[in-house]
């Protein structure tokens, strides 16, 4: 279904202030969508519920318990991920599963700025720093 409506593609773009990217790199951007419009955006390409046309209940009620995390490859596509700390929910483009130890581990860089970006949230930062070891 993606960001399509029935058969029609719908015309996403990214919208300023929709979005904050709290890393950008030549390889990699991890951004945290604030509306659902940009959750579509920043997850055109994936199997995800929160960024289906039709998601926005999936997007609310995600958000109500902290923000979604997209992390999108520039250079191959298809490693695009979605991640949700509260909820300890992590997956691929697919929509399956990635365990947060074993993505981190491969990706250092990648967990330095999220740890940087949640250093004002100190429990949420200690659940993130645990996810990461289990």
């Amino acid at each position: 279904m993606n960001t399509k409506e029935g058969d029609t593609e719908l015309d996403i773009a990214r919208v300023p202030n929709e979005d904050v990217i709290i890393y950008n790199s030549a390889e990699w951007t991890i951004v945290i969508p604030l509306t659902h419009r940009s959750a579509m955006y920043w997850g055109r390409d994936s199997n995800w519920d929160t960024s289906w046309a039709g998601g926005e209940i999936w997007f609310d009620q995600f958000s109500k318990q902290g923000n979604l995390i997209i992390i999108q490859n520039k250079i191959y596509p298809e490693m695009l991920y979605q991640f949700h700390i509260k909820s300890s929910l992590f997956f691929d483009k697919e929509n399956k599963a990635v365990i947060f130890a074993e993505f981190f581990s491969k990706h250092p860089e990648l967990r330095k700025a999220v740890i940087d970006h949640l250093q004002e949230d100190i429990q949420l930062l200690h659940t993130f720093q645990a996810h990461c070891l289990s």
